[in-house]
C-alpha cells in the first residue's frame, strides 16, 4: 500500500518503510497528483518546469515518471491518453488529504498542507 501524507511534513510510504525520491520535483509531481488526481502534460510542465521549452519539458515528466515508477515498483500515475496523466485506480493509495477532503475525516488534519517542502 502507498501512503501519502501531505498535511503536516510531507512523507511518502511504500509498505510501511519510507521511501525517498532523488529530486523534489518528482516528489511534487506525486503531491499535486494525490489532489487532483488528473492533468494534462502541459499542466505538469507549466507547474514544474516553467521555464523550460516544450521538449525539455516532455523530458523532465518523462523522467520525474519513470522515477517514480522506479521508486514505487510500478505505475502508480499513468497515461491513458498521450496528453493526460492519472492516478493509477489499481493501486492501494492512502492519503490524509483524501481523508481530510474528500471524506471529511477532521484526525487527518495534523498540520500545514506540504509543511516545509519546497521546490526551487
Amino acid at each position: 500500500m502507498l501512503k501519502v501524507t501531505m498535511l503536516q511534513t510531507p512523507r511518502i510510504e511504500l509498505d510501511g518503510e519510507t521511501v525517498s525520491l532523488p529530486f523534489k520535483r518528482a516528489d511534487a509531481l506525486l503531491y499535486y497528483m494525490m489532489v487532483q488526481r488528473s492533468a494534462t502534460r502541459q499542466e505538469l510542465i507549466a507547474l514544474l518546469w516553467e521555464g523550460s521549452d516544450e521538449a525539455t519539458g516532455l523530458k523532465n515528466l518523462r523522467n520525474a515518471l519513470y522515477t517514480l515508477k522506479k521508486a514505487l515498483g510500478g505505475d502508480v500515475l499513468i497515461s491513458p491518453q498521450k496528453s493526460l496523466i492519472e492516478v493509477n485506480e489499481d493501486w492501494e493509495i492512502e492519503s490524509d488529504y483524501d481523508l481530510f477532503v474528500r471524506r471529511g475525516d477532521f484526525s487527518a488534519y495534523e498540520g500545514q498542507f506540504l509543511q516545509g517542502f519546497a521546490v526551487k
